[in-house]
């Protein structure tokens, strides 16, 4: 794994302009979570070596809602206090080196450590066909039917 230090980044655009996750709708949702955390509904985190930046992630503290099957499967309540992760990304000169796995790792462990003063049970995210193998590994339960666009919502419980 490569080594690296997460911390909390400014949503500064300016600081953005060359973080490239190769995939150009990413990108858009990228600049999108850098306004939300400009207004202060996200949290943006980055995985740094030195000063260049591996990996960007949002975080923010809400309900997961979905089929009541699903949500039967994690605590049995019709909205469960969650952590969310809107957005992971790897800089494209990055990928496939463990970046993601690193950054996903040290989430998960702040994230079970805290849940108990937070009120959260689970960490949620929505994985795409091609992101869905990374996150069964990591643990991450799945809803067995995808959305139109082949997403489907994922969730690890934390407790």
């Amino acid at each position: 794994m490569p080594a690296g230090h997460v911390s909390l980044i400014a949503p500064d655009p300016a600081q953005w302009g060359a973080f490239d996750s190769g995939d150009a709708q990413l990108n858009i949702i990228i600049l999108d979570e850098i306004a939300d955390a400009q207004r202060g509904l996200v949290a943006l985190y980055g995985l740094t070596r030195g000063d260049t930046r591996l990996a960007v992630l949002a975080l923010h503290v809400g309900l997961q809602r979905a089929d009541p099957a699903i949500l039967n499967k994690v605590d049995g309540q019709a909205c469960v206090p969650t952590l969310i992760i809107p957005i992971v990304a790897v800089h494209r000169d990055h990928q496939r080196q463990g970046v993601g796995r690193q950054l996903m790792d040290v989430v998960i462990s702040v994230a079970r450590a805290r849940a108990p003063y937070l009120g959260i049970t689970t960490l949620s995210l929505t994985s795409t066909p091609e992101s869905d193998a990374f996150y069964s590994a990591l643990g991450f339960e799945r809803d067995e039917v995808a959305a139109p666009d082949g997403t489907r919502a994922r969730w690890l419980r934390l407790q």
